[in-house]
């Protein structure tokens, strides 16, 4: 090997170290431990190239847990990208006005507990639910709003207001027919 050819093959190897450094593939919002677990399952990861395929078992990994709400691979200026978005997990669960419901049966129409996974399109869910325990005690105007609280980054308050409004109260019924003997009976 000349000197000529030395250098030239030095000039291309270091023509490529920063390609290489782009290609290994960068975590965004995965957790330490789950990151650990991966790339002890999945030893490819900590490769400077990973396959397509590593990275779409690291995804399955993690959507398996349930403690994220999403998982995706991109390129970024050219490097690979797992990026994931923890759920939150909840731990409170504050009520009011709730006058003519006690706490125990909201929070069962709520079925969010502390200590689960937060996923807000379940609120949606609640909020049904907790109208309909009001509506089988009359009060069909019931309002229920929800306000979530982030002390941290990684967990939530949720704060239920209910304003129950007036009840629908049956105050006289009247029957109309044309049965003599149906309307003494009534």
């Amino acid at each position: 090997m000349t000197w000529r050819s030395y250098s030239l093959s030095l000039l291309t190897l270091l023509a490529t170290l920063p390609a290489l450094a782009q290609s290994s593939l960068e975590f965004r919002g995965i957790s330490d431990a789950d990151l650990k677990t991966l790339k002890k399952h999945i030893p490819e990861l900590s490769s400077p190239e990973t396959p397509p395929s590593a990275m779409d078992e690291a995804i399955r990994e993690l959507m398996r847990l349930d403690s994220y709400s999403s998982v995706r691979a991109d390129r970024e200026n050219g490097h690979p990208v797992l990026t994931g978005h923890l759920l939150k997990r909840v731990t409170e669960i504050m009520i009011s006005g709730n006058a003519n419901s006690s706490e125990d049966e909201v929070l069962a129409a709520l079925n969010i507990h502390p200590g689960t996974f937060f996923d807000d399109s379940r609120l949606v869910d609640a909020s049904e639910r907790i109208k309909e325990l009001y509506g089988k005690k009359g009060y069909f105007n019931a309002i229920v709003a929800f306000e979530i609280k982030n002390p941290s980054p990684s967990t939530i308050k949720i704060l239920v207001n209910i304003r129950e409004r007036s009840p629908c109260l049956v105050k006289n019924i009247i029957y109309n027919t044309e049965n003599s003997d149906l309307n003494k009976t009534l």
